[in-house]
């Protein structure tokens, strides 16, 4: 059960960590993601968090580790379809909740470990809300400036890719299965734009389908299409995305 076909989606397919591990990689700032060791990512059960964040499927926090050292990392991936005004206090409320099962499971720690928040977003505009959480705090620029070293200062990762170009995702370092699934969360609104465009992604569909569990994973892709599209006659939408998708994809389905 999840809130929205666009969270069950993005779960399903990121919280495979090599799937996870290109998008976070992309996300991040590149000399920060130079020095994660994607390779040692690992998804964190619901429950290691808590039952209030466990309840959010879009959520996903993933551990690991740093490149030469010894220390681990968590990454907190969220994705959000839509502008979420307080993005940044909501976030701020799942890294205490994670600091604090943190501690409970290890009592003698004198430190805390550190916690990327990531936000993917997709939406038919571009993010309009702040990114900082002190952008968020009701005082005046100068009371604000005084009140700096007494206030929670950070800014979450934020992927926007609703305006983001094809050719840009195509290119991504990602999996074939994490590129085909973000160009869907941007474009599979409109059954017609998508129809258009989707002879151009033949290389990409046929990268999905030709991995381990691959067609399973583009009967997912399909099913979101259409859960989201809604069409009006599906019966007729289905073989003229096929046509689009190549001679090979109209003969298995």
């Amino acid at each position: 059960m999840t809130p929205t076909p666009h969270d069950a989606l993005f779960k399903w397919t990121f919280g495979q960590p090599a799937h996870a591990a290109g998008a976070l990689s992309q996300a991040l700032p590149a000399a920060l993601a130079a020095r994660i060791d994607f390779g040692s990512l690992k998804l964190q059960p619901g429950s290691f968090i808590d039952e209030a964040l466990a309840a959010s499927h879009s959520d996903l926090l993933f551990t690991a580790r740093l490149k030469q050292t010894s220390l681990s990392l968590y990454v907190l991936f969220e994705h959000q379809s839509s502008t979420h005004p307080l993005m940044a206090p909501r976030l701020l409320a799942y890294m205490v909740r994670i600091w604090q099962r943190h501690l409970e499971r290890h009592p003698e720690a004198t430190h805390l470990p550190a916690i990327l928040p990531v936000v993917l977003h997709h939406d038919a505009t571009c993010w309009s809300a702040a990114v900082s959480f002190q952008d968020l705090v009701d005082a005046p620029p100068a009371t604000l400036a005084l009140m700096a070293e007494h206030v929670p200062q950070f800014r979450f990762v934020l992927d926007d890719i609703s305006k983001e170009e094809d050719d840009a995702l195509r290119a991504r370092a990602m999996t074939a299965l994490g590129r085909l699934v973000l160009w869907c969360f941007r474009l599979a609104r409109d059954p017609r734009d998508l129809e258009a465009r989707l002879s151009a992604w033949r290389e990409v569909l046929r990268e999905v389908r030709q991995a381990p569990e691959g067609v399973a994973a583009l009967e997912r892709v399909w099913h979101y299409i259409f859960i989201v599209v809604d069409p009006s006659e599906p019966e007729k939408l289905l073989p003229r995305l096929l046509a689009a998708a190549g001679p090979e994809f109209k003969r298995r389905w």
